[in-house]
């Protein structure tokens, strides 16, 4: 991936240093916080990007904590800019692969993971790549609650499909699914993460294209992966 502004990278990272965790070591160790039960809802982002979802997020539910991951680091230093552009203190960001996740992520439960646009890895040989693969899920299911949900947004209506074959052949139940998402109605949808519209969105809804969403939570922890088949809920919204 090229990215421009490479040299201004360590200089952002020491001035958003406020705002990101070392992949290094436990997050739990760094933010105490996301281990706390009482605490507020917690929300981890996979796929961060630029930023905006997350920093959005954050300051409109200053209530909840929120995580951010993106796998590099220029791409990290900017989203954290713009988390201390928007002076958001229940937000954190961290530079790891998603692989790494369930060890750096060790004894904390998540209740929401959302997966925004995602990197559709259209050619087959590269589907393990996928955020949606079999063995992400598996790997999401070690840090998200029982009750928790996955969000996932994309305009890839073929990774949408897949999505929704490898959520339900890996036991996750299928709670709302649509492939033409609304606009919020009002201030108070606004404030839900299927509503925030990243820069790729607006993008991709300027240009007339619908976009995908579900929501799905996994299976229990004493159910056989592939076993149960899940008939969704078609969201009106």
């Amino acid at each position: 991936m090229r990215i421009r502004g490479k040299e201004k990278v360590p200089g952002l990272l020491q001035e958003a240093s406020a705002y990101l965790l070392d992949a290094n070591h436990p997050a739990l160790y760094q933010w105490p916080a996301l281990g706390q039960a009482t605490h507020a809802v917690k929300n981890l982002e996979i796929g961060s990007g630029r930023g905006t979802f997350l920093a959005t997020m954050a300051q409109r539910n200053s209530d909840q904590l929120f995580l951010g991951v993106d796998l590099y680091i220029p791409i990290v230093a900017r989203a954290a800019t713009l988390l201390r552009e928007f002076a958001c203190p229940n937000a954190k960001l961290v530079c790891i692969h998603a692989e790494r996740l369930p060890e750096f992520l060790a004894q904390i439960k998540f209740d929401r993971l959302y997966l925004n646009f995602s990197d559709p890895w259209p050619r087959r040989r590269n589907d393990r790549k996928r955020l949606t693969h079999p063995r992400f899920l598996e790997r999401y299911r070690s840090f998200l609650k029982q009750d928790g949900h996955l969000e996932f947004k994309t305009d890839n209506l073929s990774l949408f499909d897949y999505s929704v074959q490898t959520l339900v052949a890996s036991g996750w139940t299928l709670l709302e699914e649509t492939r033409d998402l609304s606009v919020a109605k009002d201030e108070f949808e606004l404030c839900e993460g299927r509503y925030v519209q990243t820069e790729y969105e607006q993008k991709f809804r300027a240009l007339g294209q619908p976009i995908c969403h579900l929501v799905a939570q996994p299976p229990m922890r004493d159910e056989l992966s592939g076993v149960r088949s899940h008939t969704p809920r078609h969201s009106g919204i």
